[in-house]
């Protein structure tokens, strides 16, 4: 998947790369919406052995794909690092996508860096919150059946994944200049929003409709994506990108845990502790943003007069 995005940030103009980003994105939750769809239905009907080998169809498919129709990148190098495909597991490799990170770069563009993988914890650990507590909240709580609840995570990915996608794209056609920073705090808003009217006691209304504003998630989460990769070069948005999917894994166990004894020791006196934490979390990351965004015009005005002093 991160190799995914390494090779939409390389192949797209860097002022289109919030949106391909976005689409990117919206295929992998569409791909967990038609899953949720049509695999209970498959089993039901023709077994667990037809849909193993449907899955595994499904599998082979992306490499057939990306095998004949994307192109080599071989030629957006701009270093003679050579690598083996021995290596390609190694530990070097590990280390050097934590490098990537941490090493000194022109002006203040280490900090920034370090600072958007801030602000894209706020919408991932949100997420995780979210689908670890949401069955037993809705279903337990609320009363919501299982069936019901199969749809609501549906219509979830539905919002997430083509919601914010076509927003973007419609965004994007305009021929009024855009400016991404104000669409990143617009998804901010929309997703802090979601969680807020999901805490309210309005269910199953508020339910649906605070579903409905998850819409922000793949703005939110596309813009942060084009920010880290403008602030790499483009032979180290593979570094860049392979750092992110161990920050995720490693977060990703620990915050699951931390959702569930959170869920636990609220249930009695607020079970909606656990959605009001989501909002609180994304607030600190829209806080973050919006330091960032005054962080990179001091960083431009470094580079513009670094560049007048090296002329």
């Amino acid at each position: 998947m991160m190799a995914g995005f390494s090779y939409v940030a390389l192949v797209t103009p860097p002022d289109k790369h919030p949106v391909y980003m976005a689409f990117f994105e919206a295929t992998i939750l569409v791909g967990v919406l038609l899953g949720n769809t049509l695999n209970a239905a498959i089993v039901d009907t023709l077994g667990l052995d037809v849909m193993a080998y449907i899955s595994a169809g499904a599998s082979i498919l992306p490499c057939l794909i990306i095998i004949f129709s994307v192109s080599n990148t071989k030629h957006l190098k701009t270093s003679e690092e050579k690598w083996r495909w021995s290596e390609i597991l190694g530990w070097r490799n590990l280390l050097s996508a934590f490098h990537c990170i941490l090493k000194k770069r022109p002006g203040i563009g280490r900090l920034l860096l370090i600072l958007t993988f801030l602000m894209y914890a706020g919408s991932f650990i949100s997420s995780i919150g979210f689908s670890t507590t949401s069955f037993l909240y809705f279903t337990k709580q609320k009363g919501m059946t299982v069936t019901l609840y199969s749809s609501f995570l549906i219509y979830e990915e539905a919002m997430k994944g083509l919601g914010g996608s076509f927003i973007l794209l419609a965004i994007s056609m305009c021929k009024k200049p855009v400016d991404y920073f104000h669409l990143l705090i617009t998804g901010y808003v929309f997703d802090i929003s979601a969680f807020i009217i999901m805490s309210l006691p309005f269910y199953p209304v508020g339910a649906w409709i605070g579903c409905a504003m998850f819409v922000g998630h793949t703005i939110t989460r596309a813009q942060v994506r084009a920010l880290q990769a403008q602030l790499c070069d483009r032979d180290e948005l593979g570094k860049m990108f392979a750092f992110d999917s161990i920050y995720q894994v490693i977060v990703n166990n620990a915050v699951s845990i931390g959702y569930r004894a959170v869920y636990s020791a609220t249930l009695e006196v607020w079970p909606e502790c656990s959605f009001s934490l989501c909002a609180l979390v994304l607030l600190m990351s829209m806080v973050v943003a919006v330091f960032v965004s005054f962080l990179k015009q001091r960083h431009e005005l470094l580079l513009k007069d670094d560049s007048n002093n090296n002329t």
